[in-house]
């Protein structure tokens, strides 16, 4: 499911679904078709998920794994993060709004940290924005996620030793636009859920 929405450029989100019944996941992958694909066992949703607000989105894919794979350490409440500080996001989703063409390679941003109470501002999302969600962007627009994103890490740190996955791609109106920052599921508020799902299916 891709859950980065588009919007016509009303106060209301016009969401994009895209429901597949084959989900494939790859490790060790820098371009679309390499990698290494694994076997997905369990997929489970977070049980509050919201649709309409986005609030909980997120879920866990328990995969047979026997390939080797780095792992990035979740945020915890303490985790700071600085007024604009650069944060980094990461996929393959739309190059471009509108444009439909996803990238081939495996692509990253620079986007700074925005608080909410600034993402929640009158030309931005106006009280859209909840507590469980961070935002990041310029407020002059240009970098940022886009349709085929969604699920994708936000991280803290400058380069992956120190790396920390702050946000997961969430939702947004339309990429890159004035004042619409990137709105991400902030991990550290959902932190306890996903380490209670992974004791439960995880080894």
């Amino acid at each position: 499911m891709d859950r980065r929405s588009e919007s016509d450029g009303s106060s209301q989100r016009r969401t994009v679904w895209r429901i597949k019944t084959h989900v494939e996941v790859k490790v060790g992958a820098a371009d679309y078709d390499g990698g290494v694909s694994l076997e997905v066992k369990n997929f489970v949703v977070h049980p509050d998920y919201n649709p309409e607000t986005c609030e909980h989105d997120v879920a866990l894919v328990l995969v047979d794994n026997t390939q080797p794979a780095a792992v990035i350490p979740l945020a915890t409440a303490s985790t700071q993060i600085a007024i604009g500080e650069n944060l980094t996001v990461t996929g393959w989703g739309d190059t471009l709004e509108g444009a439909n063409e996803r990238s081939d390679q495996l692509l990253k941003g620079t986007v700074p940290y925005v608080v909410n109470e600034t993402c929640n501002g009158p030309e931005s999302y106006n009280g859209e924005v909840l507590p469980g969600m961070i935002c990041a962007g310029s407020a002059s627009g240009g970098t940022d996620a886009c349709p085929g994103d969604s699920g994708g890490p936000l991280t803290k740190g400058n380069n992956p030793d120190n790396a920390i996955l702050v946000g997961i791609v969430s939702s947004g109106k339309g990429c890159g636009r004035r004042l619409k920052y990137g709105v991400y599921t902030r991990v550290s508020s959902e932190r306890e859920w996903i380490m209670k799902v992974m004791s439960k299916f995880g080894d």
